[in-house]
């Protein structure tokens, strides 16, 4: 079930992202997130702005996405490539799953399809695994952008049927 978090997710949240770091430290990937991304601060805005949403299954949270309608600061203008669509879009970020349930990308975009049709996602140069993972849903690969914290992310998207 995918549902908007709540303050009283916080504490799992934290720790599905803590599982997340872990897991992209051991698999290539270690700057993306570093040691404290995203922080707390960042999710509890994400929880009272109504943009984060989890998955929860068996009364366990084991998904966590960031995902809102409306244009990203950060996809303005691609630095290597171009946006494909111009269409009102919805972004995901910060998306993470507690490692234990398979399927949590899938879900999340099931859901997100519904809301909008157009989705765009990025990911860090380093995280091969999430791009693959993107990749096998069928976003196009757009380019590249260069971020705040001086490091490349690959940009993608798809329009739903």
């Amino acid at each position: 079930m995918v549902r908007k978090a709540v303050k009283t997710d916080l504490k799992d949240i934290l720790d599905i992202y803590e599982s997340a770091r872990i897991y992209m430290k051991n698999n290539g990937n270690p700057n993306q997130w570093g040691d404290e991304w995203p922080p707390v601060h960042i999710v509890e805005e994400d929880i009272n702005n109504e943009t984060l949403y989890v998955i929860e299954r068996n009364d366990t949270l084991c998904g966590v996405m960031e995902f809102h309608i409306g244009e990203d600061p950060s996809y303005g203008i691609l630095d290597e490539g171009k946006w494909h669509y111009d269409s009102e879009y919805a972004t995901v970020h910060r998306i993470a799953s507690n490692g234990k349930e398979a399927g949590i990308f899938k879900e999340f975009l099931d859901f997100g399809k519904t809301i909008c049709k157009h989705i765009r996602i990025d990911t860090h140069t380093d995280n091969i695994i999430m791009q693959n993972l993107i990749e096998k849903h069928e976003f196009e690969k757009c380019g590249r952008f260069f971020s705040q914290s001086k490091r490349w992310w690959i940009a993608y998207e798809k329009i739903f049927d």
